[in-house]
């Protein structure tokens, strides 16, 4: 919905969702488990978003929530690594924040951040691989008609994984850590582009997923 006097637009959304395992959680050896049932979730969002100084400006505010049964996560095993289960009736909810300006016609800076509670709902145990506080920035110069240029920040805070080590707690705190990405794209013509990309320029050693550099 938009408010024509303030150009704030209000939105909302519901669905409802349906996965089924993939192969790798059915099949994979000493991994998957053929018992596995489908995910089914429920969930909605509701926020606004409002520009200013002619769209040079711009913020917007989203709360969150998703209901999950069945819910499938990698689950540490008494005897040294993990299993994939259905882990029961699980929730998570939150608030996303995002800022954008630009200060000229061809460059935008854009702030986000998130909030997230993701755990279980018998329980309240933390599920794995979701961090509480999780943001970026992005900044996008369109150079020329054909090339643009991307440097995108993502910050992770520090969330709970598994391990797949034998000798160690089954549940770990993955560090928090930053990674800096940038992509330049060229536009040969309206159906080819060509673009090359450079990851981790701060040569971040923390893993995304604990045991996988």
């Amino acid at each position: 919905y938009l408010h024509r006097e303030t150009g704030t637009k209000f939105k909302a959304n519901f669905g409802t969702a349906f996965r089924a395992p993939t192969l790798n959680q059915l099949f994979f050896p000493n991994f998957g488990n053929p018992t596995l049932q489908p995910e089914e979730s429920v969930g909605f969002d509701f926020g606004l978003e409002q520009g200013l100084l002619s769209e040079k400006v711009s913020f917007g505010a989203t709360y969150f929530y998703n209901y999950f049964d069945e819910l499938i996560q990698s689950v540490p095993q008494p005897g040294g690594g993990s299993l994939a289960e259905n882990v029961g009736k699980s929730r998570s909810r939150g608030v996303e924040l995002e800022g954008t300006l630009r200060p000229f016609a061809h460059v935008e800076l854009k702030a986000f951040y998130t909030f997230l509670e993701a755990e279980t709902i018998r329980d309240r145990e933390p599920l794995i691989r979701r961090p509480k506080h999780s943001g970026g920035l992005t900044f996008h110069w369109k150079l020329t008609e054909r090339v643009d240029w991307n440097v995108n920040l993502s910050v992770l805070d520090e969330r709970y994984d598994s391990t797949f080590a034998t000798g160690r707690p089954r549940r770990e705190l993955a560090p928090n850590f930053a990674k800096l990405d940038t992509t330049i794209t060229v536009a040969l013509n309206k159906h080819v582009e060509f673009y090359t990309r450079i990851e981790n320029l701060n040569e971040e050693d923390d893993d995304d997923v604990l045991g996988f550099d």
